[in-house]
């Protein structure tokens, strides 16, 4: 008698064949091989529960798995013995396509830690003011440059200025702007960090009747630079860059890193004020600032920004492409955008967590809100950014 057709026989009545078997002479339990390459025990069909309970759907994977699950020799008809393991059904194994790669994906961690990340103390008591506060912002960085050695007439090996700005991303890294990595007669050395008045080391402001003062700067060498691979200077693509330093830092209230955009980001959208900061020049044929910058800004959208720069130059080399964002200078700003503040974040608050989206790249030459300012998109260059970026 057929297999199948035996198991069909007593799946009409699983309590009449369970007390059949029950007075059955059963085989010693011998070793075997399941159709899924899994060690069992060669035993009666009416006791493996497993196969028993499959054959009531009557399905033709299952009937196909049984009949291959057979093993050792009947006693009689009544009495089909099978390999008994957990599966009813073969399991089937991935087999990669041909030219499918075998190696899993690489799953970074996030860079950004959300737990701490973009918050500043200056939002726990509701500061307002347009003048910066000393805790405001404090993943702002500042570059220092050491001029070519041929161009320092005493050979000072110990001069430094100050040029462009960057951000703190991590305890590592700061990201800034690919030109910022070498100005005119001089490279990037290091970076400042916890930075409010450029000419003192620690800083005090009065706050409620008291002194409110900051820890002191730091100073933390660069071990490399890192220019995005595609990155044009003349035509201003690819405009972005990140600086790996020599030792991690610690934060603090005035040290502390800008969260990352991610899927998760609440972003701006056009018509939202916008933040950026920097120490570059206060107007267009000025000093640099002393204290650190709170330009407030309106984002535009690509399609205005692009009229407005052929506006100002039809010529324009560089242009408003998807890797760029622009804005606005509102004029209850008391700050201005200028030289300088190239490699500065583009900053934007939800509930309270700033996040990184621009990178200050270029505008006019005129340091004027007439003008729109461009910046390099951060979001665009996040699997660049994460797949550079290591511990």
């Amino acid at each position: 008698m057929d297999l199948v057709k035996l198991m069909f026989d007593f799946t009409l009545g699983l309590t009449t064949f369970v007390f059949l078997v029950t007075g059955a002479n059963e085989p010693a339990d011998v070793e075997c091989i399941t159709p899924n390459n899994e060690k069992a025990k060669c035993q009666p069909l009416y006791t493996c529960l497993v196969l028993l309970q499959a054959l009531i759907t009557q399905r033709k994977e299952v009937l196909n798995f049984v009949r291959e699950s057979h093993c050792g020799t009947w006693s009689s008809e009544t009495q089909p013995l099978v390999c008994c393991g957990t599966k009813a059904s073969k399991v089937v194994e991935d087999i990669p396509k041909k030219g499918e790669s075998t190696i899993p994906p690489v799953i970074r961690k996030p860079i950004s830690d959300k737990r701490f990340c973009g918050y500043q103390h200056t939002d726990d008591y509701f500061y307002t003011g347009n003048v910066t506060a000393i805790d405001e912002f404090p993943w702002l960085a500042v570059l220092k440059y050491k001029r070519d050695a041929d161009l320092d007439d005493n050979l000072n090996d110990h001069f430094v200025e100050f040029g462009c700005s960057g951000s703190l991303i991590s305890k590592r890294y700061v990201l800034t702007a690919a030109q910022c990595l070498r100005l005119r007669t001089s490279s990037a050395v290091a970076v400042r960090l916890g930075e409010y008045n450029i000419q003192h080391d620690t800083d005090c402001v009065k706050f409620s009747e008291l002194d409110d003062c900051s820890s002191p700067v730091e100073d933390v060498g660069i071990e490399k630079k890192i220019r995005h691979p595609q990155y044009n200077r003349r035509l201003g693509l690819n405009d972005i860059a990140l600086l790996r330093l020599n030792r991690k830092v610690a934060f603090t209230d005035y040290i502390r890193p800008i969260c990352l955009p991610d899927s998760q980001t609440k972003f701006a959208q056009v018509g939202d004020t916008m933040t950026l900061s920097g120490f570059g020049r206060i107007g267009t044929h000025d000093k640099f600032a002393i204290i650190k910058k709170k330009i407030l800004s309106q984002l535009i959208s690509n399609e205005q920004c692009d009229q407005e720069f052929t506006i100002i130059d039809s010529s324009a080399r560089r242009k408003v492409t998807d890797n760029i964002m622009c804005t606005k200078e509102l004029e209850v700003s008391n700050d201005r955008s200028c030289e300088g503040d190239s490699g500065g974040p583009l900053m934007f608050s939800y509930r309270t967590q700033w996040h990184i989206e621009g990178v200050a790249v270029w505008s006019s030459t005129i340091c004027d809100i007439a003008y729109p300012f461009a910046f390099t998109k951060v979001f665009n260059y996040m699997e660049w950014i994460e797949s550079t970026v290591v511990p």
